[in-house]
């Protein structure tokens, strides 16, 4: 009995884990779309995905404001790099 229960704790951790991973891939996903959507730099959105995967709070604020502060706001990110 003891063994079924961690089976079923594992395969819970499981699902929990790729959940996981599928958000951040998603967001990262997201992030680039945008980005370049914005017109912004290769390189600038590459250095701004480095800051996402540091920061993942960045996504939600990112995702709350103006195109015309997405902007703005990538580069202030950038610029406290």
């Amino acid at each position: 009995m003891m063994e079924k229960s961690n089976e079923q704790v594992e395969k819970i951790v499981e699902v929990i884990v790729e959940s996981a991973r599928k958000k951040e891939h998603n967001q990262h996903n997201f992030m680039w779309e945008e980005l370049t959507r914005l017109e912004i730099p290769v390189e600038v959105c590459i250095d701004e995905l480095d800051i996402i995967v540091a920061k993942p709070w960045t996504v939600s604020i990112f995702n709350s404001i103006s195109d015309e502060k997405k902007v703005e706001f990538v580069m202030s990110l950038l610029r406290k790099k």
